[in-house]
């Protein structure tokens, strides 16, 4: 349902690249299907990829993809929480894209942030995309129209709608950095914007 679905993966994939050496480890916070590991396997065959999700069957099918594409030998996926994985700085990098507005704001977000960030090494960054607050009262009317206005169906805007008021829990833009700081986080640098969805990049304390 996000007309710039595409847009925020490319951009993704050009923040890691310009950050990352040519041979990297990422973390794949909520890997679905897989869409951001293949992309990135493809774009860089030295990459190796742990992906974690809550959901089997999302995991089946990435796995499906990985081994259809040969790329199965970089890429490590996990089923459930990111408690699962060895609590040890491995990775270069870690990607949480569109994923934390599914959260409540009761320690259930700060909790995410806090077991990425002891997963990552020092200096590395977090490539964060998420639904955001909006920023005044008519910005959800302003993204209905333009849904409207890049194709999508008077049925699909209207469960997007209704979505975005009852399903999840977005975080104004203070309040984000507030809980980025509190887990270790650095100041973040936004490199996309687009219907009250905002990318950024955080990166972890160098020492």
């Amino acid at each position: 349902m996000l007309p710039q679905y595409d847009l925020i993966h490319q951009l993704t994939a050009a923040q890691l690249a310009a950050r990352l050496p040519d041979t990297a480890k990422v973390l794949v916070v909520g890997c679905g299907t897989g869409t951001e590991i293949v992309q990135l396997a493809a774009l860089h065959p030295a990459w190796h990829f742990t992906g974690v999700d809550l959901s089997a069957d999302m995991l089946n099918v990435a796995q499906g993809r990985c081994v259809q594409l040969g790329i199965q030998e970089r890429v490590t996926l996990q089923c459930g929480q990111l408690t699962t994985l060895p609590s040890t700085p491995s990775h270069d990098a870690a990607l949480l894209i569109l994923v934390m507005h599914f959260l409540p704001d009761q320690g259930e977000k700060r909790d995410m942030l806090d077991h990425i960030v002891q997963r990552l090494k020092p200096g590395a960054p977090l490539v964060l995309v998420d639904l955001m607050e909006p920023a005044d009262s008519m910005e959800r009317e302003a993204l209905r129209h333009a849904c409207s206005q890049l194709g999508m169906d008077d049925d699909m805007v209207a469960t997007m709608m209704h979505k975005l008021e009852q399903d999840f829990y977005p975080l104004s833009t203070p309040r984000l950095a507030t809980l980025l700081a509190e887990s270790g986080f650095q100041v973040p640098v936004r490199f996309f914007q687009s219907l009250g969805i905002h990318g950024m990049v955080a990166h972890t304390a160098t020492c």
